[in-house]
C-alpha cells in the first residue's frame, strides 16, 4: 500500500515538471500579490509554510495542508503595508470525520485613492480574491488538496476578473517530516481593456520539520523553493519557529533570491486554549529596505484565529 502512495506522490512530481515545461517562459506576469504569504504567521516564517500545518491559512500556500488540521478555525488578519496598502484576509476550514476538510478564504487588499485630473474623481484601487478549498487524506501518510479561486481587480471605472486553481500534494515521513507539492495559480489571464497578462503561476516544492526538545520545547523549520513558470523567475523561502509549551512563539524567516526589501520577516504569536476554544494570536513585521538602510518602510500584520 505504502509503494501505491509512492507513486502517487511520484506522478503528482511527474505532472509539476510536465507544468514546468508547458507553461515556462519569460514573461510579465499580473497581481504578485498571489504568491505573498497569508496570515501573521506564515510571513513571520517568510511564507515557508508549503510542508507545515497552519490551520486555515494553509489554503493560501498548500491546500493539501488543509488535511492535517484537526479541529475547524475561523481566522482574521490585517495587514498595513508600503505605501499604506492594506491586506484583509478571512478564512474558515473545518474537517468533516472521516471525510475531507473544507475552506473559504477570502482576501481583500485596498490603498489610498490616486489623485485624477482636476475636476474628476479619485481613482480607487483594489483587489477581491474568493477561495473556495477542498482536501483530503488518502491515508496516514499522503494528503491532497486543492482550491478554486475567483479573482477581481478594480482600477477606477475599469475592473477585470480571473479564474485560477491550486493543487497541493503532501508527505509525511515519521510524522515528523514532510514534503510538499503544488501548484499555485494555474487559470486565465487577466485583462484591463486592450492590455492583457498572465497570472503569476508558480510550483512550488516544500520540505519541513516538526522536532521536540523536551516537554515543554518545540522547534519547527521550514522550506519553499518556487519557480514562476510564466516569468522564470526562481526563489526560495525559508523560516524557523520555536514554541515553549505550546502557548509562546517565536519566529525568523529569509526569502532567498527576492528583491532585498522582501528578505527578512520575524513575529511572534501567543496561544490560549479556554471552554474548548482555542485563541491565537500572531503579529508579524517585515522591514522593507531600498539603497541598504538609507530608505526603510515595514509591514505590520495581525492575526487573529480562533480553533473549535
Amino acid at each position: 500500500m505504502y509503494m501505491n502512495y509512492l507513486k502517487i506522490f511520484t506522478l503528482s512530481t511527474a505532472f509539476f515538471m510536465l507544468a514546468t515545461t508547458c507553461f515556462s517562459g519569460a514573461g510579465t506576469t499580473a497581481l504578485p500579490y498571489l504568491t505573498s504569504p497569508a496570515g501573521a504567521r506564515a510571513i513571520g516564517l517568510s511564507g515557508a509554510t508549503g510542508g507545515l500545518v497552519d490551520g486555515a491559512y494553509s489554503l493560501f500556500s498548500n491546500p493539501a495542508g488543509l488535511a492535517l488540521m484537526e479541529n475547524g478555525e475561523g481566522s482574521f488578519s490585517h495587514q498595513i503595508g508600503i505605501a499604506q496598502v492594506s491586506t484583509e484576509i478571512i478564512s474558515l476550514a473545518y474537517p468533516i470525520p472521516k471525510k475531507a476538510t473544507i475552506g473559504l478564504g477570502i482576501l481583500y487588499r485596498g490603498q489610498p485613492d490616486i489623485d485624477n485630473v482636476p475636476g474628476e474623481p479619485a481613482i480607487q484601487v483594489n483587489d477581491l480574491v474568493i477561495h473556495l478549498a477542498g482536501a483530503g487524506k488518502m491515508n496516514k501518510e499522503f494528503n491532497i488538496g486543492g482550491n478554486i479561486k475567483y479573482i477581481q481587480s478594480t482600477l477606477g471605472e475599469y475592473s477585470a476578473s480571473a479564474f485560477a486553481v491550486d493543487f497541493g500534494t503532501q508527505y509525511t515521513v515519521a510524522k515528523t517530516m514532510h514534503f510538499g507539492l503544488a501548484i499555485q495559480n494555474l487559470g486565465t489571464g487577466i485583462k484591463y481593456l486592450s492590455y492583457s497578462a498572465v497570472l503569476p503561476t508558480t510550483l512550488k516544492a516544500s520540505w519541513a520539520t516538526n522536532q521536540s526538545l523536551g516537554n515543554q520545547h518545540t522547534l519547527a523549520a521550514g522550506i519553499d523553493l518556487n519557480y514562476g513558470l510564466g516569468d522564470a523567475i526562481f526563489s526560495a523561502n525559508t523560516g524557523a519557529e520555536y514554541t515553549f509549551a505550546q502557548l509562546a512563539s517565536i519566529r525568523l524567516g529569509y526569502a532567498i533570491g527576492q528583491e532585498s526589501l522582501d528578505s527578512i520577516s520575524t513575529g511572534v504569536g501567543i496561544r490560549y486554549a479556554i471552554s474548548g476554544l482555542v485563541y491565537r494570536l500572531d503579529y508579524a513585521f517585515a522591514p522593507k529596505l531600498w539603497n541598504g538602510f538609507a530608505q526603510s518602510e515595514a509591514e505590520h500584520t495581525i492575526t487573529l484565529s480562533v480553533g473549535f
